[in-house]
C-alpha cells in the first residue's frame, strides 16, 4: 500500500501532462497566423505519453504486490519513458526552424549524430550486458538524453520563437517564454533529481508540470482568440462583399451608359470639325469639348475596373521577384530617379499576382509623379519579412499631402492631380482589403511614405 499523499501527487502529476495533451489536441489550430502550431502536436503527444506514464506507475505501485514484477515491467516502464520524451525531442526539432538560430543544419546534424551514437550503444551493450543492468543503464541514459537533452532543446526553442513575437504579439512571448523556462526546468528534474531523494522530488515535478500547463494553457487561449477574430473578419468582409458587389454592379451599369453617349458625343465633335472651315476660335472650343469627353471617358472606364474588381486567384509567388519584374516594365519612368532596394530573397506570399503588380505599379507611378518638381528625386521600395506577416514601404522625397486630405486618400474619386480621376489608390486600397492586409499613409521627413502589411498566408 501506498501513503494517500503519494497516490494524490501522482494522480496529480499524470493529469497535469495529460491536460497537457488535450489542451492543444482540442483546439483546432490548423488555421492560426502562429508558426508554432505546426510544431504544438508533438508536445501534445509527449503530455499525453508522459501522464499515462505516471499513471501507469502508480499503478504498479498499487497493485504491484500481486504481480509478478520482473525485467518486462521494467522494460517498457522504460519503454514508454523513451517514447514520451521521443516526442518532447521531436517538437524540440520541429521548433528549430522558427527559432532565427544560425547553424540550424548543423544542429539537426548533431542530433541525428547523437541518436545514431545512442542506439549504437544500445546495440553492444545489448549483445554484452545483463538484461537487468542494461534497462537499468538505458533507464539513466534515457532520462539524461532524451529529457533533459529533449526540454533543453525544445525550452531554448521556445524561449527564442518567443523573442521574434516580442515586437507584434508582446504578450503571446511573455507567455512562450515562461513555456521554455518551464520546459528546461522540468527537464533538469526528471534527470539531476531521483525519486531516492524524497517526496519533494515528486512535488518539485508536479509544480513544474503545472507551470507548463499553466502557461501554455493561456498561451493557447490566444488560438481561440485568433479562431474568433477570423470568423469576425470572415463575416464582416462576406457582408462588406456583398454590398460592394450590388454597389459595384451598380456603378458599372451607370458608368456603361455614360460611356455610350460619351463616345457619340466625340464622334461628332471629329464631324463638326470639318464644318468650322477653319475658324482657329472655333476649333479651339472644339478642342476643350474633346478634352472634357475624353476626361469623363477616362473616369468611366476607371468606374469600371473599380466596380468590376475581380475576387483575387490566390497563389504562392516570390514577393521580390515581383518588385523587380515590375520596376523593369517601368524602367522608362524611373530614368533620372535613384532608386534605393532593400529585398530579401526569397520571400513568398500568397496573392494574387496580377493584382498585387497593379497595386506596386500604381504606388510607384503615384511616388514619381508626386515628385515631379524635385530637383534630385529619390524612390525608396523596403520589403520586411516581420514573422507570419510581410511589410513592404514605399516613399519619395516629393511634396507629400496635406493632413486634411491624407484621411481622404483611399475614398473613390478623391484626388489631389489636376487630371487625376482619383481610383489609383482607392483600388490599390480595395485589393490589398481583398488579401486581408492593410494599406496605411504617412507624410515624412522630406516625403511620403506607403506602407502595406500583408498577410503570407490567407485562409
Amino acid at each position: 500500500m501506498i501513503s494517500p499523499l503519494l497516490f494524490a501527487n501522482y494522480l496529480m502529476y499524470g493529469l497535469a501532462f495529460f491536460a497537457i495533451g488535450v489542451a492543444i489536441l482540442f483546439r483546432d489550430l490548423s488555421q492560426s497566423r502562429l508558426a508554432i502550431a505546426k510544431a504544438l502536436p508533438m508536445l501534445a503527444m509527449f503530455g499525453l505519453l508522459h501522464g499515462l506514464h505516471e499513471w501507469s506507475e502508480l499503478y504498479l505501485m498499487l497493485f504491484g504486490d500481486s504481480l509478478a514484477l520482473g525485467v518486462d515491467v521494467a522494460t517498457l516502464t522504460t519503454t514508454k519513458l523513451w517514447l514520451s520524451f521521443l516526442f518532447l525531442l521531436g517538437f524540440g526539432w520541429r521548433m528549430i526552424p522558427l527559432t532565427g538560430w544560425r547553424h540550424q543544419q548543423w544542429l539537426k546534424r548533431l542530433i541525428g549524430l547523437v541518436l545514431m551514437l545512442f542506439t549504437f550503444d544500445l546495440i553492444v551493450r545489448g549483445m554484452n550486458v545483463d538484461w537487468a543492468k542494461f534497462i537499468a543503464d538505458t533507464s539513466s541514459q534515457v532520462r539524461w538524453l532524451f529529457g533533459l537533452g529533449g526540454a533543453l532543446l525544445s525550452g531554448l526553442a521556445v524561449i527564442a520563437y518567443s523573442h521574434q513575437l516580442n515586437t507584434h504579439e508582446p504578450q503571446v512571448a511573455t507567455l512562450f517564454q515562461w513555456l521554455g523556462c518551464g520546459l528546461i526546468a522540468y527537464g533538469l528534474s526528471t534527470s539531476v533529481l531521483t525519486p531516492e531523494m524524497g517526496i519533494w522530488v515528486l512535488l518539485v515535478r508536479i509544480l513544474l508540470a503545472c507551470v507548463v500547463l499553466v502557461t501554455l494553457w493561456r498561451a493557447l487561449s490566444v488560438f481561440e482568440a485568433e479562431r474568433q477574430r477570423r470568423i469576425e473578419v470572415a463575416l464582416t468582409h462576406s457582408l462588406q462583399d456583398d454590398k460592394l458587389r450590388e454597389m459595384g454592379q451598380l456603378a458599372a451599369a451607370i458608368a456603361h451608359q455614360v460611356r455610350t453617349p460619351l463616345s457619340s458625343a466625340l464622334i461628332s465633335t471629329y464631324l463638326v470639325e470639318r464644318q468650322l472651315n477653319g475658324s482657329e476660335a472655333g476649333t479651339r472650343a472644339l478642342n476643350q469639348i474633346r478634352s472634357s469627353i475624353e476626361r469623363a471617358d477616362h473616369i468611366s472606364q476607371g468606374i469600371l475596373n473599380y466596380a468590376q474588381l475581380r475576387r483575387p486567384q490566390r497563389q504562392m509567388l516570390e514577393l521580390t521577384a515581383l518588385i523587380r519584374s515590375t520596376l523593369e516594365v517601368m524602367t522608362h519612368r524611373l530614368v533620372g530617379i535613384e532608386l534605393t532596394l532593400q529585398l530579401p530573397e526569397p520571400l513568398l506570399l500568397e496573392a494574387d499576382e496580377l493584382l498585387l503588380q497593379q497595386v506596386l505599379s500604381n504606388l510607384i507611378e503615384n511616388a514619381i509623379e508626386a515628385m515631379a518638381a524635385v530637383g534630385e528625386p529619390k524612390l525608396g521600395i523596403r520589403l520586411e519579412d516581420i514573422g507570419s506577416r510581410v511589410r513592404l514601404t514605399v516613399t519619395d522625397n516629393g511634396t507629400g499631402m496635406e493632413a486634411e486630405k491624407l484621411c481622404r486618400a483611399t475614398e473613390p474619386f478623391f484626388t489631389t492631380k489636376a487630371q487625376g480621376t482619383g481610383l489609383g489608390l482607392a483600388l490599390s486600397h480595395q485589393i490589398i482589403k481583398q488579401h486581408h492586409g492593410h494599406l496605411s499613409l504617412a507624410n515624412m521627413d522630406g516625403g511620403f511614405q506607403v506602407e502595406l502589411i500583408l498577410p503570407k498566408e490567407t485562409s
